[in-house]
């Protein structure tokens, strides 16, 4: 899929890491939130980790985090 979407709390999205990331297209991009600031690090880490994405933007409002990662070609 070119845009993938997820809001979800941040230790699901941990574990469907590489579901999400194998059903993204090599030019898509691929949206997380439902992150709580405090853990938005720990969900960058585990995504950057996997050396198939990069974060691109960060996006805060209150407590709430959104992570919007391309695919690194």
């Amino acid at each position: 899929y070119e845009l993938i979407f997820a809001n979800i709390l941040s230790h699901i999205l941990i574990q469907e890491k590489e579901f999400l990331i194998s059903h993204l297209a090599n030019t898509g991009v691929l949206i997380l939130s439902g992150i709580l600031s405090h853990q938005a690090q720990s969900v960058i880490d585990e995504y950057e980790s996997s050396g198939e994405l990069k974060l691109v933007n960060a996006l805060n409002k209150g407590d709430w985090v959104c992570l919007q990662f391309r695919k690194v070609l």
